[in-house]
């Protein structure tokens, strides 16, 4: 189901967070005159570190240190309202166990169908640490909430923009659902309602990644 016109249309856009400071950066005054700027300049997006820029010696890391780094992350983020209220971030989802985003809508025939596979893929996978994570596009938190509940979906639904859907692959169709690593590198995504069989095979594969990355 195509819903590029959709996206669009609407005149729905959150303001996407952005995990890292920008650097700051003063225009020119004159052609002769350039202003001063003191203080130090912060890593934008995607950039290795001061530390790594400078060639200055590395601290050690704390022994404490969470499974996964925020600001060491450089791939897509969003900041989405959950149909519950609170913001949440991609960035938030990830360290804890492979990624499973299901771009959907209500209002999607084949989003519909596909709810009883997942149902069950969440059943068996939740206990394992998958993180499994709907995106509603082009539709209302009443909708969705009103839905989920009637069919006694129970994992995290989030109200997607059109630039959510831009920045995760221009995506054009739903249901899309792509799979991550907990450190959210992208393993392998499918476009179109998802079999039992399939969702239980990326799965897998994700929790076979993950297994591999702890050794």
């Amino acid at each position: 189901m195509t819903i590029t016109s959709q996206l669009s249309e609407t005149p729905m856009a959150l303001t996407k967070r952005h995990p890292y400071r920008s650097r700051l950066i003063l225009p020119a005054l004159a052609a002769t005159l350039f202003a001063m700027v003191s203080g130090l300049a912060l890593s934008a997006c995607g950039s290795s570190s001061q530390a790594e820029k400078t060639g200055s010696q590395k601290t050690e890391e704390p022994a404490d240190k969470p499974a996964f780094d925020e600001y060491s992350y450089t791939g897509p983020n969003f900041a989405l309202m959950s149909v519950d209220g609170p913001v949440v971030k991609f960035t938030d989802l990830l360290g804890k166990g492979p990624v499973a985003l299901n771009f959907w809508g209500t209002w999607c025939g084949p989003c519909r169908r596909e709810m009883p596979e997942f149902k069950q893929i969440w059943a068996e996978y939740e206990s394992k640490g998958v993180q499994l994570v709907g995106v509603a596009l082009r539709d209302t938190p009443l909708r969705v909430l009103n839905y989920t509940t009637q069919q006694e979906i129970t994992w995290l639904q989030l109200m997607g923009t059109p630039q959510t859907a831009n920045d995760y692959g221009r995506i054009n169709g739903i249901p899309t659902t792509i799979f991550y690593s907990s450190q959210g590198v992208e393993l392998s995504r499918y476009v179109g309602p998802m079999p039992y069989y399939l969702l239980k095979q990326r799965l897998d594969e994700a929790l076979v990644h993950e297994a591999n990355q702890a050794t």
